[in-house]
């Protein structure tokens, strides 16, 4: 047997630096639109050690490349293939669109082809699109067929054609490539020749040689030939009266035909091997000489066993069929095997409503149970239903009387009244059929109900091909055959279903490319429920591996533990098993919109649209400070959550809205040692992120603390500073310019990503301000990423005198992969403006005002450390001013004027007289363009609250009205405190005691009108801000808080002449650590000043 040379265009791939800095160009070169739609590199470059790391720790059967020179032109990884020992899988395919039409794509698929029929396999298989107009041909022409009812998968029989023995004479003498004959046509090869779905060949050489060749579609393998060399002609063919095979009823006719033209009498044999599901029984006994130009024709009968597993080609439109016989026909001295399946249906098809009964303790539950029959004909039978647990429902037999396709419906009413919780009904129905006047028994089935509680787990096996794990929040559904992997997660309370694969047990170093002994096996399977969980493993020893046995176990935990994965290694061998690795992975399909991530310290968000995590997020191990990841939906309704171990981790992939790819490796695995480790679990529950975190603590053994301080950051943070400012936070999109003077400042970028990349910036000025002499700077920002932030200086300046907030600019960060488009915003403030202090003595209260340009405030420590009032010069408060009287107002016996702080521990009912009672120093602060006063008490009677040092800020940024209001709680006692801190005052814009209030509440603006009726308005936390719009003087008081983590912006309406604002925050505060609040308050000109002002940075300088 000879192969085609392709060497002058195609060789092995060599793991070295060299050819893994040529393959980096190639990969790179992919991003082309025509090769790779959507990208290949994602912006994400690949590098040498990038291909060195991901190329060494991977196996496949061959790693090719296409090269001309010392150059890598092309890519191609021949694999096996994932369920069928049989065949082999083109990975990686691509060739350096600058190449294409040269013959490397050609030479590869040639290769490829080749080294799997040297590896003895019967066909290659490779996916790819349907509109990929470029490739579609070329796969055509190298022997690829479209498979019916795929997007797209491929199946190329060349390698069993072409290492068949008795094909030999003819391969010798032709190229197989330049012999094929192909209809090249963009569609799918749908071929049905009397009821058989068929792929074909045709190959032609000289003087009339030929080979035609079907392949059976169902069974995957020849069926027939016609070979024709120097005249002599022999053709054999194996075909079934139909492609359709009753499980357990009737049989199916296989015709075996046989020509011979070839000159001489040939003695043949037949030898039929049936697969463990199905019987095969000749009418003869296949052993006879056929004379020259004679034919010869002999039958035999096919039934499939009553223990076969069915097959619905509606849903699995791929797989090879199990049922089917591989006859080994002896012609001579030679011999061939020609393969003939059926798809596996069951005549009488059960199923059940709801598709998945679940009961609830004390109740009944009502189960439709259809049956249809799935045969051509009409049928008789009977279905008997009887309860393996007494009580739990009737027994009841029902006749049947079916026309083909007809489907009976039959209801069940099942007693969960007197069962313990949780406990599994099970139900065992008999389906019998008639044939040939009796009535025979073509199918039992056991119906299992699951009795679950609110805690409840159980595990079981279901009615389909899957082993159910299911608790009130959850069901996961297990595949029952090969792959045996998770194939189902279902988060039951929203009726949200996420389909794919994952989990299955994945041995390395290396790791398969593709398939690999672990999706191929039926693991010994078993089923366990315990008062703490519920269990199904499964085990194998591996042949890769010798001596090491892998067990799995997956595991439900009761009371909201989670989804277990348990990995247990042993090592049964006599020598020593190093660099073991398992990985955890798979795919599944999750509309998850957000992600949550603890890195270097913090919790991140990523939102983008662009980047879902993968290839962003770092997959060394130390960047991540908690075990634990979180993806939410928008509406943070539904959370699926993983936790993993630290030990022996080696690298995490983790991306938003699928699995997580975790990998362990264990250095030495000593003969006789047992390592068991959780290999991950999964939270599929309700709410947030912070359920995630609180599992993984209560799993690790860490201290819980809730997460309501918690300020969450996002993957892309950027910001225009002072030059030198020592912060890092999240994004502000709006700055503090000065109308007096040029600013030095810095645009900062933070990237969460793990590869450095590059940006271009666009930095468009909101109006009458310039950056660096223009009003839109355009740069270039290289190599930012997770431990490379990037700054670069500004100068900012003011050119006009005009509104001292600005909202018409914008940034703009363009990446390879993402686009980022944001708006920016100034607060303008004069650092020239007029500063004046003064005090004076009101009732035995000292007040503190502060005037800087056209705007004051004043500040009374005894009047409980509040800013009694904020106005322009000569003008009116929008505070409730009774100052120095503190009256009766709405709820509240004593009011204090303005904004006054509050701090109340927790479950403290009176906090207010204790509060009242607290004395307060006052001095003078600033910060930057920042003056005004700061109030400080050290706390001794508040209830739940003492010992603590409780600041509070007022800063008026010069020449504007925008005022900061920054408090501070320092816990100085010896215990840990749960305390709420904030501001409260009655608002009063252009002196109305009525306003209209804007706000925003689950990400839209919503407006108020007054009504009276008492009434409390949360904004949402994030970008909180409110504004009350005065009635009748139409005067508008904006207020905005920087806390993000919980709701801390309230708008009240108290009555007909009370609305109050509060703004407040929730902290756990250890002994010795500090937590803060930041808020603005101002008056503004419009409700869209405001909404721009809630952009702005707890520390805005």
């Amino acid at each position: 047997m000879t192969y085609r040379t392709t060497s002058d265009k195609v060789r092995d791939f060599e793991l070295n630096r060299e050819d893994a800095a040529r393959l980096a160009d190639c990969l790179n070169s992919f991003d082309d639109s025509d090769s790779w739609p959507g990208g290949f590199t994602h912006g994400i470059p690949f590098t040498a050690e990038r291909v060195l790391r991901e190329w060494g720790k991977s196996s496949s059967m061959r790693v090719l490349v296409a090269y001309t020179g010392d150059r890598i032109v092309g890519h191609c990884n021949v694999c096996h293939a994932e369920l069928d020992p049989e065949a082999a899988y083109v990975g990686l395919l691509g060739v350096d669109p600058s190449f294409h039409g040269q013959g490397f794509g050609k030479a590869l698929l040639i290769e490829a082809a080749q080294t799997a029929a040297r590896a003895g396999k019967r066909r290659i298989d490779l996916h790819t699109w349907g509109g990929n107009l470029k490739a579609v041909p070329l796969y055509k022409r190298t022997g690829y067929n479209w498979v019916p009812g795929t997007r797209v998968l491929m199946e190329s029989h060349i390698p069993g054609i072409i290492s068949s023995p008795l094909f030999r004479r003819f391969f010798e003498r032709y190229d197989w490539y330049d012999a094929l004959k192909v209809n090249v046509r963009q569609e799918i090869d749908d071929i049905v020749e009397d009821g058989i779905g068929v792929f074909k060949y045709h190959f032609e050489g000289a003087n009339g040689d030929r080979l035609l060749v079907t392949v059976d579609r169902e069974a995957k393998g020849i069926s027939s030939f016609d070979l024709v060399i120097d005249g002599a002609r022999i053709a054999l063919s194996v075909r079934p009266a139909s492609h359709t095979g009753y499980i357990g009823y009737r049989e199916t006719e296989v015709e075996i035909s046989l020509e011979n033209d070839l000159g001489v009498d040939m003695e043949y044999s037949i030898e039929p091997r049936p697969t463990t599901s199905v019987n095969f029984e000749m009418k003869s006994d296949g052993h006879d000489t056929i004379l020259s130009g004679e034919k010869a024709k002999e039958t035999g009968v096919l039934t499939i066993r009553p223990d076969a597993v069915p097959l619905d080609r509606e849903q699995n439109t791929w797989e090879k069929v199990k049922t089917q016989v591989e006859f080994v026909v002896h012609l001579g001295e030679e011999s061939i095997s020609l393969f003939c399946g059926l798809v596996p249906v069951e005549p009488l098809a059960m199923a059940c409503g709801p598709l998945a009964p679940v009961a609830t303790p004390r109740q009944s539950l009502e189960v439709e149970l259809s049956f249809t029959n799935m045969t051509t004909d009409p049928i008789r039978g009977e279905v008997c239903i009887v309860p393996q647990m007494e009580g739990s429902c009737d027994a009841r037999a029902v006749a049947l009387k079916m026309k083909p396709q007809e489907t009976a419906v039959f209801p069940v009413v099942v007693q969960a009244s007197d069962m313990p919780e949780p406990h599994l009904v099970q139900l065992t129905v008999k389906m019998y059929l008639e044939h040939e006047n009796d009535l025979s028994l073509v199918r039992e089935k056991i119906l299992p109900i699951p009795v679950i509680g609110a805690t409840g787990a159980l595990a079981y096996e279901g009615l389909d091909n899957h082993i159910w794990l299911e608790t009130e929040e959850y069901r996961i559904g297990i595949s029952k055959k090969p792959p045996m992997s998770a194939r189902l997660f279902e988060h039951k309370t929203f009726g949200l279903i996420y389909e794919g694969w994952g989990l299955l047990p994945n041995i390395g170093y290396p790791f398969a490319d593709e398939g690999s002994e672990w999706d191929q096996k039926q693991f010994d399977m078993e089923i366990k429920n315990t008062p703490e969980y519920s269990e199904v493993s499964l085990a194998a020893d591996s042949i890769d591996r010798p001596g090491l046995h892998v067990k799995v176990a997956f595991r439900a935990h009761r009371g909201g533990g989670g989804f277990e994965q348990v990995v247990t290694l042993t090592n049964n061998g006599d020598h020593p098993i190093k660099d073991l690795g398992y990985a955890v992975g798979g795919w599944f399909s999750m509309d998850l919109q957000r992600a949550y991530v603890p890195i270097k310290g913090d919790v991140y968000c990523l939102d983008s649209i662009d980047w879902s995590g993968r290839r962003q997020l770092p997959s060394k191990p130390e960047y991540y400070q908690e075990s634990w990841m979180a993806s939410v939906e928008q509406d943070e309704r539904a959370v699926v959550g993983y936790i993993w171990n630290r030990e022996y981790l080696d690298e995490i992939r983790l991306r938003r809205g699928g699995l997580p790819r975790i990998e362990y490796r264990i250095p030495l695995l000593t003969p006789g040692q047992v390592y068991e480790f959780s290999a991950i679990r999964i939270l599929l529950s309700n709410g947030g992120w912070h359920s995630v975190r609180s599992l993984w603590r209560r799993v690790s053994g860490v201290s819980h603390v809730p997460d309501i301080d918690t300020e969450i950051r996002r993957d892309l943070e950027f910001e225009i500073v002072p030059k030198g400012t020592p912060t890092e936070g999240p994004s502000s999109f709006l700055f503090v310019a000065d109308k007096a003077k040029t600013r030095s400042m810095e645009f900062r970028l933070r990237l969460i990503h793990e590869e450095p990349v590059n940006a271009q910036v666009r930095l468009r000025m909101p109006s009458g301000i310039t950056v660096d002499g223009a009003s839109e700077i355009e740069f270039t920002v290289e190599k930012v990423g997770i431990d490379s932030p990037f700054s670069r200086p500004l100068k900012i300046e003011v050119r006009d005198r005009n509104d001292w907030i600005r909202y018409d600019g914008s940034v703009d960060i363009d990446f390879a992969s993402r686009k980022v488009h944001e708006p920016l915003a100034a607060v303008v403030y004069d650092s020239k403006a007029k500063v004046e202090r003064s005090k004076s003595e009101v009732q035995g209260y000292h007040v503190h005002t502060i005037t800087a340009g056209d705007y004051q405030i004043s500040v009374s420590p005894e009047h409980r450390g509040g800013m009694i009032r904020l106005n322009r010069v000569d003008g009116q408060s929008p505070l409730l001013d009774t100052f120095p009287e503190v009256l009766p107002f709405a709820w509240w016996e004593r009011f204090h004027s303005g904004i006054t702080p509050l701090l109340l521990g927790d479950n403290a009912w009176d906090w207010e007289t204790g509060f009242s009672k607290e004395r307060w120093t006052l001095e003078e602060t600033s910060d930057g363009p920042w003056i005004g006063y700061t109030a400080t008490t050290e706390t001794r009677h508040v209830p739940m609250a003492k010992n603590i040092r409780f600041e509070v800020s007022y800063l008026l940024l010069r020449g504007t009205p925008l005022v900061k209001m920054r408090l501070k709680a320092t816990n100085e006692s010896s215990v840990w405190r749960r305390m709420k801190m904030g501001l409260r005052g009655a608002v009063r814009p252009g002196g109305d005691v009525q306003s209209k209030v804007h706000t925003i509440i689950d990400g839209s603006e919503r407006a108020y009108d007054p009504t009276g009726n008492d009434l409390t308005i949360l904004a949402s936390s994030q970008g909180a801000w409110g504004a009350f719009e005065g009635v009748s003087s139409g005067k508008i008081l904006g207020v905005v808080t920087t806390v993000r983590s919980q709701p801390s912006l309230s708008l009240n309406i108290q009555s007909d002449t009370a609305q109050t604002v509060g703004l407040s925050k929730w902290s756990i505060v250890r002994p010795g650590s500090s937590t803060v609040l930041t808020g603005y308050l101002f008056e503004a000109e419009s409700v869209e000043q405001v909404r721009v002002l809630s952009r702005i940075g707890q520390d805005a300088e």
